[in-house]
């Protein structure tokens, strides 16, 4: 079979499905990737159906070559996508390509601690070894129904893994997994497991021959999560709880009454640091060196508290015992690296949780770690979304991914804008800094939802201003007959499923921006509050600037701008999911109209009809 000829079996197969040529040329460049061992940067806009043009590839290929592909997405809707709708129709052509999902350790239980711990902490299992012999996976999601927190205590980890000498390996629920993926020819994962897979464990995937990397937008974002180090007091603190849990009180009551005092002095030292910093700083203040320092010597004395009472600890429990003080050491080694800060690369920075204080350490130098411990490994990479690209040019995404030569290609759009979709940019809303600005979001929304029948989505940058618009329109929204959710609620993906079954208005940030696929009048209408600028005040995001700053680049419009136009795009994406779509697209910053950069977020999206209006006449377009 040639990918024409998959194609055409599955214009066949699925209901309704429409043949596009680009979604096939896109399969044909992908496949061409693999064969040659090429990087490539693939923008395929909605409505090019890059799911299927991205699994007939790896599918054709690992049925001639005998080649394993990794296919990574930032977003579990995504996966979901894949797993329950995308690969059972892939299967129906590709009989004997073996597909697998491949999750991380800690979502496995662990057999040996299970059977171990079950009795002192599972009081509703009567027979562990028959509640095991039922489960499917031994996933984290099988035990939803225990108490609250008690996964915790048995989930699979590096550090107290036996391996070969555990009485269970040939029974582990992990290792089985990952003898499954071993003969896997598609594996569907995250990106972040694929990272700390590549970069530091490599206990999940044995080669890897072409990794995909869907919603490739979103890499700096999860590369951010991955290349940061937190000592976390709580973490810490629901270890050792864990462990004395398990241990036996009666049996430790030295180690106890140390430890206890130790955890207690240091949550004092946290509190205290807490009290003096707002959300999240840099360290850089002489007065959080002066609490390090505390944290430090009592973390030291935690410790020496475990390492001196190792000898009297029974065999049987002796790798959880290292575990826990592997744990220890591995956070003291953090707070010691706070301490000299001598890492150039690296941004040192305090966030508050709760009532205690998180020390971070983020590796900012992205391109050097996907240089390093990616590109050498695999033959092909692919990085592919429907906002790769600044008006076509994929220099900012090469930047952040380290890539010098990569085949470059973005695909039109196969729909119609300028018929199916109309934009209004509203020209009197108030500052987002004035009092007011809340109070002319909530009467817009409440405009819109009173002269429109169909769903909307309203897309905000902090949950501060979705919280309070939500409560200014809640009641009044109910009386229009919408079923007004927010985000929070429940999942992303069981909201959506919300909308296919009556009118609804949903108040999102962050992740509703994208992955959202909503079809037909249940989605005939997107509001974006703002401009999706980041605000440079984070730790993280004042480093990045500085680093632009010393290279002599303007941070503000080799950075913010291209990360808020990328993002901008995926917000607008959010409409027009097929053909037959049609819609409104409204946004409430008329920083599009008075400030020069508002042209390129313009120029940015496909060609659709802009309209300026007040708040107050917009109804009458809405209406026409």
């Amino acid at each position: 079979m040639c990918i024409d000829e998959i194609f055409e079996i599955l214009r066949q197969k699925v209901d309704n499905y429409e043949k596009r040529q680009s979604q096939i040329e896109m399969s044909k460049d992908i496949y061409n990737l693999m064969l040659n061992g090429q990087i490539g940067l693939i923008e395929a806009p909605t409505g090019t159906g890059k799911s299927f043009a991205y699994l007939v590839a790896a599918s054709l290929f690992a049925k001639k070559f005998k080649k394993k592909t990794i296919i990574a997405t930032s977003t579990i809707n995504l996966q979901k996508q894949l797993i329950l709708k995308d690969i059972p129709v892939i299967r129906e052509i590709f009989d004997d390509i073996v597909f697998e999902i491949a999750l991380g350790r800690q979502n496995y239980a662990c057999k040996r601690k299970f059977y171990a711990y079950a009795a002192s902490i599972f009081s509703n299992i009567d027979d562990p070894k028959s509640f095991l012999s039922g489960l499917k996976n031994g996933t984290k999601d099988e035990f939803d129904l225990l108490e609250e927190g008690l996964f915790e205590q048995i989930k699979s980890d590096k550090d107290s893994c036996m391996g070969r000498f555990c009485p269970q390996f040939r029974n582990c629920f992990f290792f089985n997994a990952r003898s499954r993926l071993k003969d896997a020819d598609i594996v569907i994962t995250n990106h972040h497991l694929v990272f700390s897979d590549l970069f530091e464990i490599g206990e999940v995937f044995d080669t890897i021959d072409v990794i995909i990397f869907d919603e490739a937008h979103n890499i700096e974002k999860n590369l951010t999560s991955f290349a940061t180090l937190s000592f976390n007091f709580y973490d810490q603190l629901n270890a050792i709880k864990n462990f004395f849990n398990i241990m036996g009180k009666l049996r430790l009551f030295e180690l106890i009454s140390n430890a206890t005092k130790t955890m207690d002095d240091l949550k004092e030292e946290l509190l205290k640091l807490s009290n003096l910093i707002d959300f999240s700083v840099n360290y850089d203040e002489e007065f959080a060196k002066t609490y390090l320092l505390n944290i430090l010597r009592l973390q030291e004395q935690l410790v020496f508290d475990f390492v001196n009472f190792k000898d009297k600890i029974d065999i049987e429990l002796s790798v959880d015992f290292k575990a826990i003080i592997d744990k220890l050491n591995f956070n003291l080694k953090i707070l010691k690296s706070f301490a000299n800060q001598d890492a150039l690369s690296c941004v040192y920075w305090l966030e508050r949780f709760k009532d205690v204080v998180l020390f971070n350490i983020t590796n900012l130098n992205f391109a050097d770690l996907l240089r390093k411990n990616l590109y050498p490994k695999v033959e092909s990479i692919i990085f592919t979304s429907a906002t790769l690209s600044i008006n076509g040019d994929f220099s900012f995404i090469k930047n952040i991914l380290g890539i010098e030569d990569a085949f470059e290609k973005t695909f039109k759009t196969e729909f119609d804008y300028k018929k199916q979709a109309r934009l209004f940019v509203i020209n009197n809303i108030n500052n987002p800094q004035s009092n007011n600005y809340e109070e002319d979001i909530a009467k817009l929304v409440l405009s819109v939802a009173s002269n429109f029948n169909k769903g909307i989505l309203v897309l905000f940058t902090s949950y501060k201003t979705l919280n309070e618009v939500y409560n200014k329109t809640n009641t009044l929204l109910n009386d229009f007959g919408y079923n007004v959710l927010k985000q929070g609620f429940m999942d992303n993906y069981n909201m959506q499923k919300v909308f296919f079954k009556s009118k609804t208005i949903l108040f999102g940030v962050n992740s509703f921006w994208e992955g959202i696929d909503i079809k037909g009048d249940n989605l005939s209408c997107v509001i974006i509050t703002k401009l999706p600028f980041e605000v440079p005040t984070h730790p993280i995001e004042k480093a990045k600037y500085a680093n632009f700053a010393q290279k002599g680049k303007n941070a503000f419009i080799d950075y913010s701008l291209q990360k808020a136009i990328l993002k901008f795009k995926q917000g607008f994406g959010r409409l027009i999911r097929t053909k037959k779509d049609t819609g409104f697209i409204i946004i409430a910053d008329n920083r599009l109209l008075k400030k020069s950069y508002g042209k390129i977020f313009l120029k940015s999206l496909p060609e659709v009809d802009i309209e300026i209006k007040s708040v107050e006449d917009l109804h009458l377009s809405l209406n026409s």
